[in-house]
């Protein structure tokens, strides 16, 4: 179980591609991780207009998985991109 205490973040961002991409290499080597989407200015996923704000930014990214899978997933991440 990945919970707060024993778990790292190993990408935190605005791109989806990236998020993407990482959640799919953790998925085809079937490490177990978490994620969080945070949408400050749209709350509940539907989309507003926020004039001025840059859409490419309004979302946010974070990837989570487990302290002891930390330095293997790095690699995985660095080799595959």
């Amino acid at each position: 179980m990945i919970a707060f205490w024993n778990r790292k973040e190993i990408y935190m961002g605005y791109s989806m591609v990236d998020f993407i991409e990482i959640r799919n290499i953790l998925s085809i080597h079937q490490i177990r991780h978490t994620y969080k989407i945070l949408c400050p200015f749209g709350g509940s996923g539907r989309r507003r207009v926020s004039f001025g704000v840059n859409p490419d930014f309004s979302h946010m990214y974070y990837i989570y998985i487990h302290i002891k899978d930390y330095e293997y997933v790095c690699k995985l991440i660095r080799d595959n991109r």
